[in-house]
């Protein structure tokens, strides 16, 4: 057992190694943090308030007094900018939370009984058949547009991914010989369920949980983009793009450093994810 907990312990730190050598998960991984924690404390560093409107100042090229110029009301693109990361940040992470959790109940529930295993993963398999896109639009014309509906939605259209992976898992430690022996002494379900086989499910569902945050933000701007996702006047990420086809090729900032904030945040939660996956998973190399 301790050679085991050796072996274990020196894969990850050749891993770990290895992952810092990675130049480009360096570089997307410091570029995230930056923009993450810029978003989080968007109250602190904005230079305005992302809803003060000056005509006079509209579609303002980038200077040093706006940096990231200004849109075509006069609100500073930058401040905009940093309130849409932080709600975008909100969005994925409750979405990542909920779906996760909900899912995990509904995959250990799968995997353990077998008359609800049919339920649940024909229910689920129904779900997945469906584009991740073309169901949270629908779910969301369906709600209505708000904020919290847009993660009521996404994560209903996650789940069935969570209940997928832990299923798995939990049909392999279902048949352990531990978990017949705490069945024989007469433990009751709950307590196999969420004490002895969720600790299994874990990692493989945390590394999914990263796919889940990083994929529902770039769903939730696609849904803003097209007015059905966060309403304005709100910033977002996505209606900020939206409110820029107008002006597209004579405003070039409404499109360039929004998209540029999207597409990196987007890249390094997911490379993040991988590097998650391969420290957690002593297989995966």
């Amino acid at each position: 057992m301790k050679n085991k907990i050796t072996k274990e312990h020196s894969h990850k730190y050749l891993v770990f190694k290895k992952l810092c050598s990675n130049k480009l998960l360096l570089i997307f991984g410091i570029l995230t943090i930056v923009i993450v924690i810029a978003g989080i404390l968007a109250p602190v560093v904005s230079p305005y308030s992302p809803y003060d409107m000056q005509t006079s100042l509209r579609l303002k090229a980038p200077s040093a007094a706006h940096w990231f110029g200004t849109d075509t009301y006069g609100r500073d693109v930058l401040t905009r900018i940093l309130y849409g990361i932080r709600m975008s940040l909100v969005v994925g992470i409750l979405t990542a939370v909920i779906s996760t959790v909900i899912g995990i109940i509904l995959g250990l529930l799968a995997g353990y009984f077998n008359f609800l295993d049919t339920i649940i993963m024909r229910i689920s398999e129904a779900m997945s058949t469906i584009p991740v896109f073309l169901m949270a639009i629908t779910l969301m014309t369906i709600l209505g547009i708000s904020t919290k509906n847009v993660i009521i939605s996404m994560s209903i259209v996650y789940i069935p991914l969570v209940v997928t992976v832990t299923r798995g898992v939990a049909l392999q430690v279902r048949e352990q010989t531990y978990i017949e022996a705490i069945r024989s002494i007469g433990a009751k379900w709950p307590r196999i369920l969420f004490r002895h086989m969720m600790p299994n499910v874990l990692s493989p569902v945390i590394v999914q949980a990263t796919y889940i945050f990083a994929s529902s933000m770039l769903v939730e701007a696609a849904l803003s983009f097209l007015s059905c996702g966060i309403p304005l006047p709100a910033p977002s990420l996505g209606n900020i793009l939206s409110e820029a086809r107008t002006v597209i090729f004579s405003s070039w900032w409404l499109v360039t450093f929004p998209g540029i904030c999207l597409i990196i945040v987007i890249l390094g939660i997911n490379i993040l994810g991988d590097a998650l996956r391969d420290l957690m998973d002593p297989l995966s190399n």
